[in-house]
This record gives structure tokens, C-alpha cells and sequence, in this order.
């Protein structure tokens, strides 16, 4: 059973920062199908240098898109759920080639779609509590952003663990910089790309 080659046009190599992708100031790697051997991508890794500047980015955006409240963090990450499942296919091909896997086991992609609608779901119901157990006075909890959050996501299943990460950040107003496993990064990076499609500021979500 043959792994499927995806679009050459969807495969990126360079880092997803702000609002277009770039080319790392680090080591570059061969990317190959691990069924075939055959030679996939070039990627270029990302220095000390890129992740400074990732930051900076994010930083700045995360203020912007915190402003925008709940009700729009819901929206847009529902316009993502859509525009995962409009791309599974495109998506499962990326995660199988770098796998080496059949696609048929990559099509896991509807989980990373879940995961966008749940996590929109939670960001206009998950408030803060209040209590009043002491007479004359008010306790209540006010729930903050961590601001910039980073993530780590492995190569067995890279778009589904990146969903699990990502949705719960957006959905609760911060932004995230995805660091990509380099055996399995080209679903992560067309994943990002999405995520600007789908009205996110650019910064929001970086890989």
C-alpha cells in the first residue's frame, strides 16, 4: 500500500512567522518518506534568534486578538474547525508522508476539528466563580490569559496533539508559537496557515 503524495504547492519549509512564512536562520534537514525513502522537503530549522523574534510577534498580537473577547475567539476557531475539515484530505496526506503511513490511518484529522469546536464552545461558557460565604462581602475569581504559550508537539499524530494545544490557547485568549516535530511538520505548518485564513491576527499562531 503506497503512502500518497501530497500537493507540492501545500508543502512549506520555512517558519510561519507573523503573517507569512520565512526561512529559518538554522541547520536545514531532509524531510523523506519513510515508505519510500524518497526525498519529501528541505526544511530549515529555526535559531535561538527566530524564536526571539517569534515571541516579540506574539507578544504584540496577543494583546490585539485578547481584546477582541470570547465571543469572537468562538468564532474564529469555529471558522478553523470548518477549514480543517474542508482540508482533511490535503492535511491527512501531509501527516502520511511524513509517516510513511497509509492515509487511511492518517484520516485522523476530524479529531483536530473537534478539538477547534470544543475549545470555541468553552471560551463563551467557561467563566469565572463568585461566592458570598462571608456576611458584607464578595468573592469572585477573574480569569487571565497566560499571554504567550508554547507547544511541543510530537510526530505520531502531529495535527491532532497540535489541536489539543492550540485550540484550548486560542480559546481562552492567548497567543501560541507550535514548535513542529521535524519528522512530521508539514500538516503544523499548512495548520497555521489555516489559522491566518481563518481571521486570526497574525502573531496569534506561529509555527
Amino acid at each position: 500500500m503506497s503512502t500518497p503524495r501530497p500537493n507540492p504547492a501545500l508543502i512549506e519549509t520555512g517558519l510561519l512567522l507573523g503573517n507569512g512564512f520565512v526561512q529559518g536562520k538554522g541547520e536545514s534537514f531532509t524531510l523523506t518518506d519513510p515508505c519510500t525513502e524518497e526525498h519529501v522537503a528541505t526544511i530549515h530549522s529555526a535559531t535561538a534568534e527566530d524564536v526571539e523574534e517569534a515571541v516579540k510577534i506574539a507578544t504584540e498580537a496577543q494583546k490585539a486578538y485578547y481584546a477582541l473577547g470570547p465571543e469572537q475567539w468562538a468564532s474564529k476557531l469555529h471558522r478553523l474547525a470548518d477549514l480543517i475539515d474542508e482540508h482533511a484530505k490535503e492535511l491527512a496526506e501531509l501527516d502520511a508522508v511524513c509517516q510513511g503511513r497509509p492515509l487511511v490511518v492518517a484520516a485522523d484529522i476530524g479529531l483536530a476539528s473537534k478539538t477547534m469546536r470544543i475549545s470555541a464552545s468553552l471560551a463563551i461558557t467557561h467563566h469565572g466563580q463568585t461566592s458570598q460565604q462571608m456576611p458584607d462581602s464578595l468573592s469572585f475569581t477573574l480569569r487571565e490569559p497566560y499571554g504567550v504559550c508554547a507547544a511541543i508537539c510530537p510526530w505520531n499524530v502531529p495535527m491532532t496533539l497540535a489541536a489539543s494545544k492550540v485550540g484550548p490557547a486560542l480559546a481562552t485568549g492567548n497567543a501560541i508559537i507550535l514548535k513542529t516535530s521535524e519528522r512530521a511538520p508539514l500538516s503544523n505548518t499548512f495548520f497555521g496557515k489555516l489559522a491566518l485564513e481563518a481571521g486570526f491576527p497574525a502573531g496569534v499562531l506561529q509555527v
